[in-house]
């Protein structure tokens, strides 16, 4: 189909009606594409004579009769690209986007972007994603679900730029690589109109995989041009974690904050061509900005949250001295272009973000999303505004001082960015897929692409020179744990799955699930393990938020049915079949659950509304709860009581949180009772679940290594020293996450995540 496409478009024609119904197999097991009755003629799509961006070229009918008028919705509904959607003009594009939407039919069973009427489906073309293809139950290598994927972005720019791209990516796939997955055109792709249809010798795959990873590893163009060469120059060497660098203007000299074999995070200066940093005096210090001045800023005391450190911004002398307070609770900063005053990203409340710019000047106020990497230039900030379903998805924004915000782009898979080296762009990195991007988007919305490498690799700095500088990050996730009557931590990581979701109350099993980039999607495996380290038993597929009952029964999941109505399922562990329950009324967005300890029930969670309803197991009706105002539950924490009777659940309507506190605990004597708050609560400290009298919790520091577990009785305060925990080899663990600890306190689970970091100089980006 591919092929066949190609040899339309090198004659100039777009079918613009791809569809089942237009393709058939004949019976010498050849396929015709069929109906070219919508076709039009563009003499714009045929190899390299394509636009960059021939969106704009008026519509031609394949008959040489009149131009199809702007406006006019051509094409058959669920497999009409945006462009024909909204009706504008199209070009190859929008044949490759309705590929992509029959290659994901042909894969799942479903249409792509099939809904209840037809303006729905309108709308879910122009707006919405497609199902993940693991949701229909078939198993998609992850190469064709990228292909897949690409094929069906929303701006035809993000897409294979012609059908000879997309056969040969196919091609590699049916070859057993996909290293040319996502290349442009270029000299990989021009291999392929010398070998259409024919086998790859065993010499003639290695060549290509070898050209391959090169290619992966300078960095490939996204159109019809020669890749890019970059220059990579390793500037660390210590086994740890790098969360901050920055070039030092007007020298010489890399700032960067590392944690270095196991060791609090610490600033170090490196002149360029040395290999011999100089750490500063200030331990515990992450580093977010520089100035010609010489000052750093850098944020001390920092706890992690959401997966971003918070704490208080100092700034410190890079020549040595004492790092002077500016501001506490905040996310990030950047110094202004004067050098003087700072862009602070802060937190309000529990749950607003704020911008200062200067300290003070509040710019921008968010409470539905967070706002992450602020970077200033001259009299204009750039950032990244997450989406509230998605940490890395989401928009950049350019705020000019005194005037309007303007979104440049959406991204999916965010990391970092900065300002490109004349301030006519924006530089960032994205990590999604396994691979990185690095791209520039003008202050137009004109995005192009600098470099694509395998593994994650977050853009950290540019200069005026273009030069940048970048982590390459291992990141791996691992859950540990002791069973009862164990002296010894058991490594529990299965598979992918490295979350604990639940211990038993007798503490011999735990619930594993997969919870990778703060992805809350459904679709991953489900595995119950002992605690003393047996074979994990695969109980299902499900969302990362499951949940184990105490008796180890039952686990809980939500899902959609085949109508997309949401759901919570229960998955027996032993023998039995599953039970769904449809959501409804207040709990139809509910994204997390917990069992009733006398198992007849339970009780769901709209993260987002902040809301808790209760559902009965026996007949699934769904009630309010007696819990006011709005509250949540934190981390893996199971919230009620052995006894049923009391509940500890988090205070999410706080409208401020002390510097350093993680999570506002309320108690609940009772459903319907009025909370009180925690008492006796240290910074940075989560609660780990109740002791089996029902009369203490287990509290625990999750930013730090070891992390000190203490009974915390939350009527008094009173606190009573309990055990220490940490993993053998603490390089790049930040802290704790996700302690479970049974009733009895025999056993324990946690996760943690691994994070090795080098830093290199970057030089060649174009």
């Amino acid at each position: 189909m591919a092929d066949g496409l190609a040899a339309a478009h090198d004659k100039g024609i777009v079918h613009r009606d791809l569809k089942p119904e237009n393709l058939w197999v004949t019976t010498d097991e050849r396929l015709k594409i069929l109906d070219f009755g919508l076709a039009k003629v563009d003499v714009k799509v045929g190899g390299a004579a394509q636009r960059e961006d021939a969106t704009d070229v008026p519509t031609g009918s394949f008959q040489g009769e009149a131009r199809t008028a702007e406006g006019t919705i051509l094409g058959t509904l669920g497999y009409m690209s945006p462009e024909q959607v909204r009706g504008e003009a199209v070009d190859a594009r929008s044949d490759l986007w309705s590929f992509g939407a029959v290659l994901y039919e042909m894969l799942t069973g479903r249409r792509a972007f099939a809904r209840g009427t037809q303006a729905d489906t309108l709308a879910a073309i122009l707006k919405e994603e497609p199902a993940e293809t693991a949701a229909s139950g078939v198993v998609v290598p992850a190469g064709l679900d990228r292909v897949v994927r690409r094929c069906l972005e929303k701006v035809p720019r993000n897409r294979f730029q012609s059908a000879r791209d997309l056969a040969f990516a196919l091609g590699n796939l049916s070859s057993g690589s996909d290293a040319g997955l996502s290349a442009g055109t270029g000299a990989l792709a021009a291999s392929k109109a010398t070998g259409v249809k024919k086998k790859w010798s065993a010499l003639a795959a290695l060549a290509l995989l070898c050209v391959g990873l090169g290619a992966g590893l300078t960095g490939w163009a996204l159109r019809n041009r020669a890749p890019a060469l970059s220059t990579f120059r390793k500037l660390t060497f210590g086994r740890g974690a790098i969360d901050g660098a920055r070039f030092v203007p007007g020298s010489r000299d890399i700032a960067y904050s590392a944690r270095w074999q196991g060791n609090p995070s610490t600033v170090f200066l490196l002149r360029e061509g040395s290999l011999e940093p100089r750490a500063l005096d200030v331990p515990g210090a992450i580093l977010l900005g520089a100035s010609a001045q010489g000052g750093a800023a850098v944020l001390t005391r920092p706890a992690l949250f959401n997966a971003m450190f918070i704490g208080t911004v100092s700034v410190l002398p890079l020549a040595g001295g004492a790092a002077r307070e500016i501001s506490g609770a905040a996310f990030a900063a950047d110094f202004a272009a004067n050098g003087s005053g700072l862009c602070l990203v802060t937190q309000v409340g529990s749950s607003r973000f704020r911008m200062e710019w200067p300290q003070g000047e509040v710019v921008v106020e968010d409470g539905a999303a967070v706002l992450r990497s602020p970077r200033t230039r001259g009299a204009q900030v750039a950032y990244f505004r997450s989406t509230p379903a998605a940490f890395a998805d989401g928009e950049v924004h350019v705020l000019v001082k005194g005037g309007r915000t303007r979104i440049l782009g959406r991204f999916k898979g965010f990391t970092s960015l900065a300002w490109g080296p004349d301030g006519h762009e924006v530089w960032l990195s994205t990590f999604d897929g396994g691979e990185s991007l690095i791209q520039a988007v003008s202050l137009q919305g004109t995005a192009r692409l600098l470099g694509r490498y395998p593994g994650r690799l977050e853009l950290a700095d540019v200069d005026t020179a273009g030069r940048a500088l970048a982590i390459s990050i291992s990141q791996l996730r691992q859950a540990f744990g002791r069973g009862p009557g164990s002296d010894r931590e058991v490594d529990l990581t299965w598979l992918d799955a490295q979350t604990p979701n639940g211990i038993t109350a007798d503490g011999k099993q735990v619930l594993l699930a997969r919870w990778g980039e703060w992805d809350l999607s459904a679709g991953t495996g489900l595995y119950l393990r002992p605690l003393s380290g047996g074979a994990a038993i695969h109980v299902g597929t499900g969302s990362v938020t499951a949940d184990l009952s105490p008796d180890g029964m039952w686990v809980a999941t939500f899902e959609a049915d085949g109508n997309g109505k949401p759901g919570l399922r229960l998955i027996p562990t032993g023998a039995g079949a599953p039970r769904r329950f449809p959501l409804t009324g207040s709990a139809v967005n509910a994204d997390g659950y917990w069992f009733h300890p006398g198992g007849a029930g339970g009780y769901l969670l709209d993260e987002d509304a902040n809301r808790i309803s209760r559902i009965d197991l026996a007949t699934g009706a769904i009630t309010a709860s007696g819990f006011s105002g709005p509250v949540g539950i934190s981390s893996a924490l199971y919230p009620q009581s052995p006894d049923g009777k009391r509940f500890l659940l988090t205070d999410q309507g706080a409208t401020s949180v002390p510097e350093g506190r993680l999570f506002n605990y309320l108690l609940y004597e009772g459903e319907g009772a009025r909370p009180t708050p925690v008492k006796g609560l240290l910074a940075a400290e989560a609660a780990a679940g109740w002791t089996d009298d029902s009369r203490e919790v287990f509290l625990y520091d999750r930013n730090a290594i070891p992390s000190s577990v203490v009974r915390l009785n939350p009527v008094t305060g009173a606190r009573r020293p309990f055990l220490r925990i940490s993993p053998s080899d603490p390089s790049g663990v930040w802290g704790i996450r996700n302690l479970t600890i049974a009733p009895s306190g025999n056993a324990y689970t946690y996760s943690v995540v691994r994070k090795l970091s080098d830093l290199y100089l970057i030089e060649g980006l174009r």
